[in-house]
Parts: structure tokens; C-alpha cells; sequence
């Protein structure tokens, strides 16, 4: 699975042999490959290529590593941020404003405010969220409840019923009147139904129903959308039987409602936004850990150190990984929970996982790890997040260093 490769009996990310990295750094650390990142690019870039005007925006919260924006920042990619620190990061690491959109929910009236009058391009959330402006806008977009909604766990599904995301189309309509009224001149429209959707068809569905919903918007309040921001979604597998995303399928069945001629002669010419994530780095990473324990009770136990404070999808929401033993590539298989080092039972990696035996000392893989494991760590127990590397090509250069004991106590005041 990417981002590895087998050479001479080993696993390789890029140029290196895993076990040089572990060698050098020890584990647990995170390893990412620069090559997979610009190549994740490429290919949503070139399939985005049918639209005459296309910008992708990074969404931040899949991984904010300052390292891993810039190769995204280089390579023409724009930001998608969910609150004020995410586009002031975006703005630190040089992205331009004009490609950076900012789609919050629940801000304070001063962070909304704020990203007002710093002239970022705003999605609100609601009719409400909009109300706390003090000052005019220059540009006026809502985020849409179209109805529907998919994601690979209810959790991170974000459009149709129970979504605390977004508004419905007949309230957005009366807040899209009311910003007209206020004067602003220039406006935008946004969703984002689901996270990590490896369906086709589901993006040919959703942006229908968006596209008619922007139409009828458009017609009856007599505006004219600068952009259509159709948010991100773009799944990938975290299995090595799951087929990829087609996401040239995707472009296409997007592209194939706009053709429409009551959404075409409507909606006029605009640009249209996407916001990948997941997409752009999800499988450009590994976390190398330590086999530390096995066991067996009425279960086979292995004991990691790694633990959920670093990887919390399974225990969050069911996440299903991909786990091998490092430099491991034949033997006999059995099936183990991957537990850590947190004083829950619930700090569970995977389960049913089946696996070359393992030994005290062997090197877990774990795959799949670019995206949603770093933003989503923490330090429960006083654990420590781990270091993370960058590899390109034979050079390999460290972009976080690992927490220790007084890095995760400085913030506290005594």
C-alpha cells in the first residue's frame, strides 16, 4: 500500500528503508513522503482540469503540519480553514488570501468579526452566525444544508438530518435577501455533505441537488454566485482490497449536471471551489511503532507504543487501519487487537486484525496516516505526540519534533 514499496526484503518509503528510520529515530514516528503529496495533487489537479475555473482548497484541519502546507502552498493548492487560527496559519505560511475560504460553525462574535475585517472570504455557517457581523462584508456566501449527506461513519457525515452544520435552502434564500439589503454586491455559496466518500455517483447526487438549490437562490433574490464552493469529501481506501476513489469519475459527473441546461443557462459563469483534505495526504504516511507486549487472555492482545492519544479514529468512530509487521513478509497469520499505552480499554487501534505473528521488539506499521491523526492528538495520560519526518527522495528532514515532559507541561501556569 502507498506510500511503501518492497525492495530486497524491505519496506521502502521512497529511497529508505523503514529500518534505517527506525535506526535512527526510534518510534513511535510518523513518516511522510513528499513525492505521494505532490502526486495526490496531480491527479485531483488534472481531473479538475474540465472545469475552465477551478480552485482546490486544502482543508487545514486534515493535517496542519506547517511543512506539509508549504509543499500544497508550492503547488498551487489554496486553504480551506474552520476557524481564525487555521486561516492565520494558511496567511503565515504565504497562501494567498484570494485562495484561502474560511467555513466556520459557532464562532464568538469577535472571531467572526475578526475574519471580517481581515478580508477573509467567509462561508457562514447561518443566517445567524451572519448576524453577529458588525461591519459590511465585500463578499457574502452561506454554507447550504442541501438534504443529503454521506460519510464513512455517522460521525463524519455532515450534510441531510441531525447535521449541526449549515442552513436550509428557504432560510439561506431570506439571509442571501437580507445581505443584499445591507449592500453587499458580490456573493458565493457553499456545502460539504460527508467525509471520505469513495462513491462516485454520491458527488454527481449531492452537487445536483446543489446546483438546483444555488439556481433557484440566484433567480429569486437576483444575484450572481462569483464561485460555488462544493466542498471536499473525496474518500480513500484504508484497506489495500478497497479500490480507489475515481476521481476523474467524480469531475466528470459534476461537470455533467453543470452541462445542464437549466443549471447552466442559470448559474452563468463562476468559479468552482473544491475542498480536498483527506484526499491530498491521507496515504502519504506511516506510523512506525514498537511491539511491546503480546499476550493472549480470551483474546490475542498485542501491547504498542502507540497509543489513541495519537491515533484516535478507531476508538472514536470505528476507523479501520492497515497493520503489518515491518520487514515481515511471509509467514503465518493470526488475528490480534492493537492496543497502546492509555489507561483505557478503549485505547484500541485496530481489532481482528490479521497479522504475520509478532514478536516483542518488531515494528508495527500502521498506514493511512496523513490525515486526521496529528490534528486529532492529544496528550491524555501525559503521553507524548510523536516526531514526524519528512522523506523526499534520500533526504529526509524532521518536521515535528516529539513531545516530552516539559514541552507538554509548558503551557501551565504555577
Amino acid at each position: 500500500m502507498k506510500p511503501l514499496s518492497i525492495k530486497e526484503g524491505k519496506h521502502f518509503i521512497e529511497d529508505i528503508p523503514l529500518s534505517d528510520l527506525v535506526d535512527k529515530f526510534g518510534t513511535p514516528i510518523i513518516v511522510y513522503s513528499k513525492s505521494q503529496i505532490i502526486e495526490n495533487i496531480e491527479k485531483f489537479r488534472k481531473a479538475f482540469s474540465i472545469f475552465s475555473d477551478h480552485e482546490a482548497h486544502y482543508a487545514v484541519k486534515a493535517n496542519y503540519n506547517p511543512n506539509i502546507l508549504e509543499i500544497l502552498k508550492q503547488n498551487g493548492i489554496g486553504a480551506d480553514a474552520a476557524n481564525p487560527n487555521e486561516a492565520k496559519l494558511a496567511v503565515q505560511i504565504g497562501f494567498d488570501k484570494k485562495m484561502i475560504t474560511v467555513t466556520p460553525n459557532n464562532l464568538t462574535r469577535d472571531e467572526l468579526n475578526f475574519l471580517v475585517k481581515e478580508k477573509f472570504i467567509v462561508n457562514f455557517d447561518d443566517e445567524i452566525q451572519y448576524s453577529l457581523v458588525e461591519n459590511k462584508v465585500d463578499l457574502f456566501s452561506i454554507r447550504i444544508n442541501p438534504g443529503i449527506g454521506k460519510g464513512e461513519f455517522k460521525g463524519i457525515t455532515t450534510g441531510g438530518k441531525n447535521s449541526k452544520f449549515g442552513t436550509s435552502p428557504d432560510k439561506a434564500k431570506l439571509a442571501y435577501e437580507k445581505a443584499k439589503k445591507d449592500g453587499v454586491e458580490r456573493f458565493g455559496i457553499h456545502m460539504h455533505t460527508g467525509s471520505n466518500v469513495l462513491d462516485p455517483q454520491f458527488f454527481k447526487e449531492s452537487s445536483l441537488a446543489f446546483f438546483k438549490i444555488s439556481k433557484i437562490i440566484s433567480k429569486e433574490v437576483g444575484i450572481r454566485f462569483e464561485y460555488l464552493d462544493i466542498g471536499g469529501g473525496y474518500g480513500v481506501p484504508y484497506q489495500p482490497y478497497v479500490e480507489d476513489l475515481d476521481i476523474d469519475r467524480v469531475a466528470q459527473n459534476i461537470k455533467s449536471n453543470l452541462m445542464l441546461p437549466e443549471i447552466n443557462e442559470s448559474l452563468g459563469s463562476f468559479k468552482l471551489i473544491t475542498e480536498p483534505g483527506r484526499f491530498m495526504v491521507a496515504n502519504s504516511a506511516v506510523i512506525l511503532s514498537k511491539v511491546t507486549n503480546v499476550k493472549k487472555t480470551d483474546r490475542n492482545f498485542i501491547g504498542t507504543n502507540l497509543s489513541f492519544n495519537t491515533m484516535i479514529r478507531h476508538a472514536l468512530y470505528g476507523a479501520k487501519h492497515h497493520f503489518e509487521i515491518m520487514d515481515k513478509l511471509s509467514g503465518k497469520y493470526k488475528k490480534f487487537i492493537i492496543t497502546g499505552q492509555a489507561c483505557e480499554n478503549t485505547d484500541r487501534l485496530g481489532e481482528n486484525i490479521p497479522l504475520i505473528e509478532p514478536r516483542l521488539d518488531d515494528v508495527l506499521i500502521t498506514y493511512t496516516a496523513g490525515a486526521y491523526i496529528t490534528s486529532m492528538s492529544s496528550n491524555y495520560n501525559l503521553l507524548g505526540r510523536p516526531m514526524e519526518i519528512l522523506v523526499d527522495g534520500s533526504k529526509v528532514k524532521i518536521i515535528r519534533k516529539p513531545d516530552d515532559l516539559p514541552s507538554i507541561l509548558g503551557p501551565f501556569l504555577t
